[in-house]
């Protein structure tokens, strides 16, 4: 029912510019068969051993990894170098909603990398977070999609944390496939999420096969109309931080100009 393997925890910091990593070692227990499968990965019950007590997990391991073998570190830390964004630019965004008097719990789940160290064991790569229980709900996605009808007010404030992200950085990338446990009304809203995308645009490396780059983030305003909280936070246009995807010369204008301005000096 569960294999045993040592591994080198690898977790990520994110400081708005780079990474920073730090490793330990931990002996890691896991399900054998998955309970869950996701869009690209499938979850499997997990129980770390800690100097206190056993920690109730789930690792989540790509489809690719089964098929074709362990495509190994990189492939994996795309989803924890997405989620230490996530956890960056959800801080800033906690800290502005308190000083504008509009406190909130809004987070995602720490995520670390998991890796082989012993040759004699069968060991693979996998991203280990704690075990979240509740009703799950999907409030964005890295392809446009917005949640309009279920829990619409917690719908509302993770696109405006998708839009925040993007301000934020500048125009630089973009948080967004925000999924997770949804809880409270009003002031009391809670939100516990995980698995969130990166889409970046070049400032960075990429966030793995999920980093849609321009494309994703276009995808996200071409769906996304600026709510009450947005404009409270005064989040810029699309318009206001990205370059013009085409610019088109129109003949004859110039010209008119000239003529029209011309006009106004005769009068």
């Amino acid at each position: 029912l569960w294999e045993s393997f040592q591994a080198a925890q690898t977790t990520f910091e994110f400081n708005g510019n780079y990474f920073e990593k730090s490793v330990t070692l931990q002996r890691v227990h896991l399900r054998k068969k998955p309970f869950m499968q996701g869009g690209m990965r499938l979850v499997y019950g997990m129980l770390e051993d800690s100097p206190k007590e056993q920690q109730h997990m789930c690792a989540k391991r790509l489809f690719q990894d089964l098929q074709k073998g362990d495509t190994g570190f990189q492939s994996h830390s795309a989803f924890c170098r997405s989620t230490a964004v996530a956890k960056y630019y959800a801080k800033l965004f906690r800290s502005l909603l308190k000083r504008k008097n509009m406190p909130l719990g809004f987070g995602f789940l720490a995520c670390s990398l998991y890796s082989p160290v012993k040759s004699d064991e069968q060991g693979f790569h996998f991203c280990g977070e704690r075990y979240l229980k509740g009703h799950f709900v999907k409030l964005n996605s890295n392809a446009g999609f917005v949640n309009e009808h279920e829990y619409s007010d917690h719908s509302a404030i993770a696109q405006a944390f998708s839009h925040y992200s993007f301000d934020r950085s500048g125009g630089s990338m973009m948080v967004v496939d925000l999924q997770g446990i949804c809880v409270g009304e009003g002031r009391n809203m809670q939100f516990f999420l995980t698995d969130p995308q990166v889409h970046s645009r070049g400032k960075l490396e990429r966030f793995g096969a999920g980093d849609l780059g321009n494309q994703g983030i276009r995808a996200f305003f071409q769906k996304h109309r600026c709510g009450d909280l947005c404009k409270k936070l005064g989040l810029k246009k699309e318009r206001d931080l990205c370059d013009p995807t085409h610019k088109v010369k129109m003949p004859g204008v110039l010209n008119c100009i000239k003529w029209l301005l011309a006009g106004t000096s005769a009068r």
